[in-house]
């Protein structure tokens, strides 16, 4: 008597579970009955009329029960698809190690630019003291060149001067030769004649002699 009791019992919870009221009076539906319309329009048990605090908790660890009961089910179907389920921690170890990760590669390109970066400065500067050398030197060899120019200009000059001043020189030759060739007109005639007196006196005083 005390196996079938037993099963009888279970019978009856499967039952209850289910939905299923045996021997229930239409017109006195119970309180299960009487509590559907009040939790479908969202009111607990506490809320409900004729429903004490002890029969409302009763009522939820009731449910809680059958949760729990129909949960097991709900796991095994999951092992049965073989979805295992995550530990909880495990979301937030993989953002951690993305979260590193991710830090990580940004370190990583910072290093790299930051070297390239130097490099190209390095460069940079090579190329700016190459162009400050050069543009001594090209100053330098403006200078040289001006200083060459003044130079030649100078020599230039001095050439032309001595040329003027020998040309002047020459100017001044001709004009005395031909003022002395004038003079030379003029005295001549009278030089003559008196160096002719001069030789006739001479054989004059031989013949008297």
């Amino acid at each position: 008597m005390g196996l079938f009791g037993k099963k009888e019992e279970r019978n009856k919870q499967d039952n209850y579970r289910q939905g299923n009221f045996p021997n229930m009076d239409p017109q006195n539906p119970g309180p299960q009955m009487q509590q559907e319309p009040y939790q479908n329009q969202g009111y607990g048990y506490q809320d409900m009329p004729g429903m004490d605090q002890g029969q409302a908790t009763q009522q939820d660890y009731g449910q809680y029960g059958q949760q729990q009961m129909q949960d097991p089910y709900g796991q095994q179907q999951e092992m049965d698809t073989g979805q295992v389920p995550e530990p909880p921690g495990h979301d937030y170890g993989q953002r951690n190690f993305q979260d590193d990760t991710k830090e990580r590669v940004e370190e990583i390109a910072e290093a790299i630019i930051d070297e390239k970066w130097n490099e190209l400065i390095k460069d940079i500067n090579k190329v700016i003291e190459w162009k400050e050398r050069t543009d001594n030197e090209i100053k330098k060899m403006e200078q040289e060149i001006t200083n060459l120019k003044e130079r030649f200009e100078s020599l230039h000059k001095g050439i032309l001067g001595k040329i003027t001043e020998y040309d002047q020189n020459l100017t001044n030759v001709g004009t005395e030769i031909k003022a002395m060739d004038k003079v030379f007109q003029k005295i001549l005639p009278t030089f003559t004649e008196n160096v002719n007196k001069l030789d006739r006196l001479i054989k004059g005083r031989n013949n008297a002699r």
